[in-house]
């Protein structure tokens, strides 16, 4: 019975140690970088790579592009004209966190320096911050950045036009325009009020699309 024992405890063991190198494993190929070539950058916040794989950056949005006989946003040109700029055809480290609710990778690109691309739209003024969640330490610093952009009337930030007032949730990090629908069901204790919508930019709140399409010109 004892050696039976012995063997059982030795089978559980093996069988623990492979589950954690496995656990481990995968972690770590789901967080390493890889090198890849940018193919297409339909954009701001959004790139096809050259092998077919549409990466969304994380962390951040840009104003929309127009499709067909849909208006694009208020600077989403300029947006998709500065990732062009950095990173059109060229090869680039990514590294990717999960996918997001359309089926794209989501990841943060970077340059050969070190460069990340998702940062230096934020500090260009040709993006902004798009919380889920809390923010992780990358996304506080971004809040500064933006705020510094907003200041400096940077990119996208200077064809801001003054917003009516807005009324933000504190638990999804999105503000509304007062007279939206969905801002009157925010719960009372998670609203915040700002006397603009760059106010709540610079808070590091991200418009909601159902209730601000063209958040720059609303």
């Amino acid at each position: 019975m004892h050696r039976i024992g012995m063997k059982q405890f030795k089978t559980k063991s093996l069988w623990i140690f492979l589950l954690f190198v496995f656990l481990i494993s995968h972690f770590i190929s789901a967080h390493a970088m890889e090198r890849v070539t940018v193919g297409f950058i339909p954009d701001g916040d959004t790139l096809r790579l050259s092998d077919g794989r549409w990466i969304r950056l994380m962390g951040i949005d840009a104003p929309e592009m127009g499709h067909g006989n849909q208006r694009g946003s208020c600077g989403g040109d300029m947006a998709r004209q500065a990732l062009v700029n950095l990173i059109g055809k060229k090869s680039v480290n990514l590294k990717t966190e999960g996918k997001d609710r359309h089926g794209r990778t989501l990841g943060k690109i970077y340059l050969e320096n070190g460069l990340c691309i998702n940062t230096e739209l934020i500090r260009l003024g040709m993006a902004w911050v798009y919380i889920h969640g809390k923010p992780d330490e990358d996304q506080k610093k971004w809040i500064d950045l933006q705020k510094k952009a907003i200041l400096q009337k940077k990119g996208i930030w200077k064809l801001m036009k003054k917003s009516s007032p807005v009324i933000a949730n504190r638990r999804s990090y999105r503000f509304h325009l007062e007279n939206c629908t969905f801002a009157k069901k925010i719960n009372t204790r998670n609203r915040i009020y700002f006397a603009s919508a760059e106010e709540a930019f610079a808070a590091g709140y991200a418009p909601a699309r159902n209730c601000l399409p063209d958040p720059i010109c609303p």
